[in-house]
């Protein structure tokens, strides 16, 4: 059970929504100008297949849906915080801080029961973009942490920029979107051994939506000792873009409980507070569903 947790964990990081790793010291082109969120900025996407990132490949289908829900202030600077939810899996919750500079710097974990728990990159890594000719590739890495140092864990992502693509989809037809191919590659290090772990992604990224138009995710097959995983392919394509009120109150409670995280991890309590936030959504995780976060501890209609 130990393995799944922290496969969960794995699967909970790095199926969000963020694209490639950049230094803070790169220059991150086409990446956000300064102010370019609005609070309640939404993009809606038809999802075909289980959840991206889930162990077991069985499908959830549904929306996919990212929202702007509020600002924010680390350290000084503003970041924007951003919901991701999938329509068929109202349980679990996720907030992610993106800064003007484009990047994403952290993600909080919120399960059903309001457990929370927060998780760092470092360094941080650039949200669905990063400057790239086409024809150019790149090694980049990170690592995935929680406050408390007792989880670490490196990351490697290979990216390739495609040929610009003209995406169709139910919202329309978009020119010229930017095509990355991008392969992720990490390992969960149980200290007997370590589990290897293999993803792949195409995405379309365009500027007229301020985000991602398509994504196609592919989870390799695996094995380890006598568990394995079998491989899957899912598909997000948007559908709608726009503005929507925010419901101020579901922000609002998930904001106490990340604080009330907060608050036992200063009494060195993050790591039973991360299992119990895991816990609570193995179930579901296990029977197929990949991360058990969003923004939301309360369900809404879509």
């Amino acid at each position: 059970m130990r393995t799944h947790l922290l496969l969960m964990l794995v699967s909970l990081m790095l199926c969000r929504e963020t694209l490639v790793v950049a230094d803070k010291t790169q220059d991150v082109a086409e990446a956000p100008a300064p102010g370019r969120f609005k609070v309640g900025q939404r993009w809606e996407y038809e999802l075909e297949g289980p959840r991206p990132g889930a162990m077991k490949p069985d499908s959830i289908d549904g929306r996919r849906i990212l929202h702007v829900v509020s600002q924010d202030e680390r350290n000084g600077e503003r970041v924007w915080v951003i919901e991701e939810r999938f329509t068929h899996d109202p349980n679990g919750v996720g907030l992610q801080y993106v800064d003007d500079a484009g990047m994403l710097r952290s993600i909080d974990l919120v399960n059903h029961k309001g457990e929370a728990t927060r998780l760092t990159y470092e360094p941080a890594m650039a949200y669905q973009a990063i400057a790239m000719a086409v024809g150019e590739q790149k090694t980049l890495e990170t690592t995935l942490h929680t406050a408390d140092g007792g989880f670490a864990m490196p990351v490697r992502v290979e990216v390739n920029r495609l040929e610009d693509e003209t995406v169709v989809t139910a919202a329309g037809q978009f020119e010229a979107c930017r095509h990355y191919e991008n392969v992720t590659q990490f390992s969960i290090d149980l200290k007997v051994a370590k589990i290897p772990v293999r993803e792949k992604r195409h995405r379309w990224y365009s500027e007229e939506v301020r985000g991602l138009v398509k994504e196609v995710y592919e989870k390799e097959s695996g094995k380890f000792l006598t568990w394995s995983w079998e491989g899957y392919t899912s598909t997000s394509t948007l559908v709608g873009f726009g503005m929507e009120e925010v419901d101020a109150n579901a922000v609002a409670t998930t904001e106490l409980a990340v604080a009330g995280s907060g608050q036992r991890r200063n009494r060195g309590a993050n790591k039973p507070i991360l299992l119990l936030t895991l816990t609570g959504v193995a179930a579901t995780l296990l029977a197929g569903i990949c991360m058990a976060v969003g923004v939301r501890v309360v369900r809404r209609r879509r």
